[in-house]
């Protein structure tokens, strides 16, 4: 257990709890007002190895304190201290019940249980799990069973049996959050909750709950990889909602997943590896790993401890439980990813070197003709002005990033496939559900050395849930103040509304501007797009800063640090234009990879989006002569009652949310320009995008001097349990 991922779980506590931010802005005041300190006291000080460190008072003078750390003399600023109280030597399951609670008594606390191998820990309704990274006789039948007639010891089976049963007793729904850093045991600890349903709720002979259980094998194979922290580390993000009948027995799954990592088929850092299901059909032919250059840019192609054999037969075994009976098809996929890896391309005019021994072998597992399958990633289309259409070769270049994007395609749908085939398996449609049990597994912040647009996505997803996480844990707290009568005083806090705003406010955000670059096709260029990220947000977002004299890199201030991304390696490049001519369809039935489409030429991009803007034109004058004002409302950016230092820009209301695989509309992804669109869907006529959206009817003018109210905010669901890994 390292000090940084300490410091990691006390900062994700103070920030989220409402008197655990409140005892720390009094305790930190409260210390800095002593005019005298007692020689031999203990205090924390700030350390740049383990965050926060013991030590004891020597002497104090105005603005500094001598401090005797290990047996060495150090001189601390007033500010770089913290009080550490008389229960240096507590042992209590919740650490609100310490006499002072700073980021020290946390770090100190937490430290000292793991040390004794005591890996769970309360504050308040938020358990803190700390990775033992070795096998613990703390998960059996035997021990679910004593939660389940006691509850109150700090344990992942304790915030299941919360969440069962509050689920018997009120009905509501029930969520579990489970959150972390690459490598702290989310998903491990979201298996334990499931385990814990599966014996309480399902039973020993209950199919549903088996079958549940029986899916991890299969996403773990075809979403997890190894890393540098994790050797089993979850590629994507998964909310898994557990129905369950009028009686609280387990009636079915749904399994929802976020963000695949696509970039780690083709490519993984030093020391890593891709994902694990392209290692195990591998797994009975030594050294076979080394020769497909997907597999082998890593450098790593086993796992100390990890059988691929094994393991490849445990999959195997869960995709029969689970019904899949065109396990065959789902290996071919998969080899012909690996297959596909193996295409070289050489000239001016890209053309396959060694089309026999890559393309050849592909072809046919994908049910193919390889003259397609080389077509489409070394030719494209484009559409001119008046309708032509003309086929183009693609550079060597362009014909590597259109083979890993083809093979990206092709396992990104493979996985949507078989989380399908899983959710038909766990739906049982003759129960009917009363209630259910929602279970998030999410990644948490990520920052390496080179940070790609995989990472600013799921930064971005934290950063959001971080925002309602805060909104819940706050304004639950403040309720049970107000209900219980007990006063308070209103503790200002800063949130991340203007950092979140960065993604995805209005009226233009990153993703509006990357989207913007993009629409130039070939024309794109990072260091463009860089550029009017600078000029947009430096000087107006604090959260953003640019970095590198081309403008190509930037950094975003999250919550949790700073991280600093390369926009100049290809990101333009891979969104720029649409994917070539071809339609890619596997012997699956009803799994298609990559639908036909036909770009549009810049000029005729230009040409729509000039038409478009002008008829939006006319609808505004349209507007203005009927006396139909276009007005929009926005809520509050946090549902919180507090006070913030500063307002959050506002956002314009989101239309619906797209379907899975579908690219989402304007409506629901930010302000477009009329040409946006124009390159996916054939023209600014057909594209959703460019359609006018319908705007709300204006409420009745406030009277002059006031504000319009605010509707109320609403949650569904009624309570948040949370795991805090670290």
């Amino acid at each position: 257990m390292g000090t940084a991922a300490l410091q990691a779980a006390s900062r994700g506590s103070h920030c989220s709890l409402f008197y655990a931010q409140a005892a720390l802005v009094t305790h930190m005041t409260a210390l800095r007002r002593r005019s005298s300190l007692d020689r031999g006291e203990w205090l924390f000080v700030q350390d740049p190895q383990r965050a926060w460190t013991l030590g004891r008072v020597d002497r104090r003078g105005s603005r500094v304190v001598s401090l005797n750390v290990d047996g060495r003399r150090r001189e601390a600023r007033m500010s770089q201290v913290a009080e550490a109280g008389r229960a240096l030597n507590a042992s209590g399951d919740d650490l609100c019940d310490l006499d002072v609670f700073t980021e020290g008594s946390i770090l100190h606390h937490v430290r000292r249980r793991f040390e004794a191998s005591v890996i769970y820990t309360w504050v308040g309704s938020i358990l803190i799990a700390v990775n033992p990274f070795k096998k613990l006789p703390i998960y059996s039948d035997r021990i679910v069973d004593a939660f389940r007639a006691d509850a109150t010891a700090p344990h992942a089976y304790a915030v299941a049996s919360r969440c069962y049963d509050a689920l018997r007793e009120t009905g509501a729904p029930q969520s579990v959050l489970v959150s972390g850093e690459s490598g702290a045991g989310k998903t491990e600890t979201t298996k334990i909750i499931l385990s814990y349903l599966a014996r309480v709720a399902g039973g020993a002979q209950d199919d549903v709950a088996r079958r549940i259980l029986e899916s991890n094998p299969v996403l773990e194979a075809y979403g997890n990889a190894k890393t540098l922290r994790n050797d089993n580390s979850s590629r994507f993000g998964k909310w898994m909602t557990v129905a369950f009948d009028a009686t609280s027995r387990v009636a079915g799954c749904a399994i929802d997943t976020y963000l695949l990592e696509k970039s780690r088929v083709v490519g993984c850092g030093p020391g890593e590896r891709t994902y694990h299901a392209l290692y195990q059909v591998l797994s009975d032919i030594e050294g076979e790993a080394r020769e497909f250059p997907y597999l082998a840019r890593g450098g790593c192609v086993r796992i100390d401890g990890v059988d691929d054999a094994q393991e490849f037969a445990t999959q195997l075994r869960a995709l029969d439980a689970l019904g899949v009976t065109d396990r065959q098809d789902v290996l071919d996929i998969v080899a012909a990813v690996l297959h596909l890896g193996c295409a070289e391309f050489d000239g001016d005019d890209a053309r396959c070197v060694n089309a026999e021994t890559s393309i050849g072998r592909c072809a046919p597992l994908l049910g193919l003709d390889a003259t397609e399958v080389e077509t489409a990633v070394t030719t494209r289309t484009e559409r001119m002005g008046r309708g032509s259409i003309v086929t183009l070769r693609l550079t060597t270049k362009q014909a590597r990033s259109a083979r890993d994007a083809l093979a990206k395609a092709l396992y990104g749908g493979l996985f949507d496939y078989l989380v399908r085939r899983v959710n038909e398996s766990l739906h049982r449609g003759d129960s009917p559900t009363s209630s259910s049990i929602g279970v998030l597994d999410i990644f948490g912040f990520e920052v390496f050395r080179h940070n790609s647009f995989e990472q600013l996505c799921i930064n971005y997803a934290n950063e959001k849930l971080q925002l309602f996480f805060d909104a819940c844990v706050f304004g639950e707290e403040l309720r049970t103040y107000e209900e219980e009568g007990v006063p308070f005083a209103h503790v200002q806090f800063e949130d991340n509304a203007r950092c979140v705003a960065l993604f995805d406010g209005r009226p233009v955000n990153l993703f509006s501007l990357l989207d913007d670059e993009c629409q130039g096709g070939e024309g794109a260029r990072d260091d463009r797009f860089g550029a009017k990220c600078a000029a947009t947000f430096a000087r107006k977002n604090p959260h953003f800063e640019a970095r590198g004299p081309d403008g190509a890199q930037f950094a975003v201030r999250h919550f949790a640090g700073a991280v600093a991304y390369d926009g100049a390696c290809g990101w333009t490049a891979t969104f720029a234009g649409a994917p070539a001519n071809a339609t890619v369809e596997t012997r699956v039935e009803g799994f298609v990879v990559w639908k036909t489409t036909t770009r549009r030429s810049k000029s005729s991009t230009r040409s729509s989006s000039a038409a478009a803007t002008r008829s939006r034109s006319r609808r505004r004058r349209s507007r203005a002569r009927s006396g139909r004002a276009a007005t929009r409302w926005t809520g509050p950016a946090t549902p919180c009652t507090t006070a913030r230092p500063s307002p959050a820009p506002r956002a314009a209301p989101r239309g619906p949310r797209a379907a899975p695989g579908t690219r989402p509309t304007s409506s629901a992804r930010g302000p477009t320009r009329g040409s946006r669109g124009a390159a996916w869907a054939g023209g600014a006529a057909s594209s959703p995008r460019c359609r006018p959206r319908a705007r709300p009817r204006p409420a009745a003018r406030p009277a002059s001097g006031t504000r319009a109210p605010r509707p109320p905010v609403s949650y569904t669901h009624l309570t948040l349990p949370t795991i805090l890994l670290v």
